[in-house]
């Protein structure tokens, strides 16, 4: 099978924060949100809470 290379132009908006990030100044911004059950919830908690 061959694969095809598609590739298109970021916008004017991404390509300015990829010229400007640098290690001194990064301009991304991340998280990370860690979360827990509920004592004794099944296997099926999530399934159940956003149904």
């Amino acid at each position: 099978m061959k694969s095809e290379n598609v590739t298109q132009r970021l916008n004017a908006q991404d390509e300015y924060f990829l010229d400007a990030d640098t290690p001194t100044a990064p301009t991304h911004v991340g998280g990370l949100e860690i979360y827990e059950l509920p004592p004794g919830a099944g296997r099926d908690f999530m399934q159940k809470y956003y149904a």
